[in-house]
């Protein structure tokens, strides 16, 4: 709420995740009862959704929206020595997410 505070009446922050209780699918039905039928949902996403999004949650969520905006995220990954064991973390590795466009595309 902070981050958007400057923009007045013109942005809010839906709290129809705490309403319902549940994200993604439930969520969107929810959120979609309070506009006008017809309205486009995007969902915008992190490039992880892409590993999940053929599973019961992702198709549930996938169902509910018009298209999606994937953000392309650097994940921290740990350190590790030759042997693959966790290493001491002196230096930080920041990889993206593989992206399966052809997945993502259907």
């Amino acid at each position: 709420e902070l981050a958007i505070a400057s923009f007045g009446d013109a942005l809010s922050v839906s709290t129809i995740e705490e309403e319902v209780g549940a994200s993604n699918g439930e969520m969107l039905k929810a959120l979609k009862k309070k506009y006008p039928e017809g309205t486009r949902f995007l969902w915008i996403c992190g490039d992880d959704f892409i590993r999940w999004m053929d599973r019961p949650k992702g198709i549930e969520t996938l169902q509910e929206v018009s298209g999606l905006i994937v953000q392309r995220r650097l994940h921290k990954q740990a350190d590790q020595d030759e042997e693959g064991a966790e290493g001491s973390g002196s230096q930080n590795r920041f990889i993206q997410e593989p992206l399966d466009e052809v997945k993502l595309r259907r």
